[in-house]
């Protein structure tokens, strides 16, 4: 251990609420000591038991996924509400999802627009487009078309990819806004480019159909298989049911058919159903060797979407 560390660790041993945040900080991220999720919660604890604003946030975060302590949402709703009640915005936020999900709490929505709202104002990108996506379907307040597209708008112009996402919807649908499919694609295009998986989703149908640009199925697959490979379950059915038509025709079929046994373990009820009835078709259409091969892809396809959503960790 180095004497930096030994010398904080004594801080935050005789109370130095700092020193117990920065510790928790560290061994959280594993600077100049091994990651130590154990050590983390117990120093963002210390810290947030004395108040500090940004180590109750980061011990709600602990609690909500089970890192370093037994997973507890009650906990979690508990000190979000402490460090939201002195302005956290990201605990801010987190309340409005626990409270949207009904998650600890009785499902509110109005409480959920509530909580939104007061992070959006204070900048929070993700708040901005979950409070514009509440004032549209007016879930919780009374609908808003305008104000929806203009919480859209703020995240877009910090270049959100889930703000530029929406508002490249409202121009699709021509929601609060022109219609414009041109403009629907540029904006599409930029959030898809900061890796959205539903954004890479909707340029993979742009180009399947021949939306605004020309058919360029070569792409659709391109921009399938990306969000499919971050667990996007929608991509995922919509890459077996491109790969399993795309000429040539057999050379696809073990990939097509791994994508939809991936896909038919997260899909929604409804496309669930539908996968489950393209896998028994066309299975019956394969050898048992490109049957077997497929399993094993999937297998490996799942493994490595798995690991990807493992790391780096954001909390």
């Amino acid at each position: 251990m180095s004497q930096e560390i030994a010398e904080l660790e004594a801080k935050a041993a005789r109370g130095d609420v700092s020193a117990q945040h920065a510790l928790g900080e560290l061994f959280l991220e594993g600077r100049s000591v091994p990651v130590d999720d154990s050590a983390a919660a117990r120093w963002f604890g210390l810290a947030a038991e004395a108040g500090h604003r940004e180590a109750q946030f980061r011990y709600g975060v602990h609690w909500w996924i089970g890192l370093g302590v037994a997973q507890d949402s009650h906990q979690a709703f508990d000190w979000f509400c402490r460090a939201a009640l002195q302005g956290e915005s990201r605990a801010q936020n987190n309340l409005g999802v626990m409270y949207t999900r009904g998650e600890a709490v009785t499902r509110d929505l109005s409480l959920a627009a509530q909580w939104y709202t007061k992070a959006a104002e204070q900048g929070h990108l993700s708040a901005q487009s979950a409070i514009g996506l509440v004032c549209i379907q007016g879930a919780g307040v009374p609908r808003d078309v305008i104000a929806g597209v203009e919480w859209f708008r703020r995240a877009a112009a910090s270049n959100d990819p889930k703000g530029l996402y929406n508002l490249g919807l409202c121009h699709h649908e021509g929601l609060g806004v022109p219609q414009s499919l041109e403009e629907f694609f540029r904006l599409t295009k930029l959030s898809a480019s900061m890796g959205y998986a539903p954004a890479l989703n909707n340029l993979g149908a742009a180009y399947g159909k021949g939306e605004v640009v020309p058919q360029d199925e070569a792409k659709a697959i391109e921009y399938y298989r990306e969000a499919a490979l971050q667990g996007y379950a929608i991509s995922q059915l919509n890459l077996a049911l491109l790969l399993w038509k795309a000429p040539p025709l057999g050379s696809h079929f073990i990939e097509a058919l791994a994508w939809l046994h991936v896909a038919a373990q997260s899909l929604p009820e409804q496309q669930k159903h539908l996968a489950q009835r393209h896998l028994i078709n066309w299975s019956a259409t394969l050898s048992l060797a490109d049957y077997s091969a497929a399993r094993r892809l999937a297998d490996s396809l799942a493994q490595r979407i798995a690991q990807a959503a493992d790391g780096p960790r954001v909390l």
